[in-house]
């Protein structure tokens, strides 16, 4: 069954639908932008891929060029969004 939306919240913690990967701090789940405070807003760039591939296909902890060579040849669709952010 394809997953078509996430819940508010969803990719913050253990989900079935959701692999977590290795973030710059070490974490394997998503804790959003993050600005240090007194920062003026600049720019996130959000990479969404729609892909072929289970989620059981992908294994925790990748890091992105690990998740880069596992996404070769399986990627359907993708779109990016910029969203800016200060603190």
């Amino acid at each position: 069954m394809a997953k078509k939306s996430l819940m508010a919240g969803e990719g913050s913690g253990p989900s079935p639908w959701i692999v977590g990967g290795k973030s710059m701090t070490g974490k394997d789940t998503y804790f959003g932008p993050c600005p240090p405070p007194g920062t003026k807003p600049h720019p996130y760039v959000f990479l969404l891929m729609a892909t072929d591939l289970l989620s059981t296909a992908l294994e925790p902890g990748l890091t992105r060029d690990q998740l880069a060579a596992a996404l070769k040849g399986h990627i359907l669709d993708r779109t990016t969004l910029v969203l800016r952010y200060g603190h």
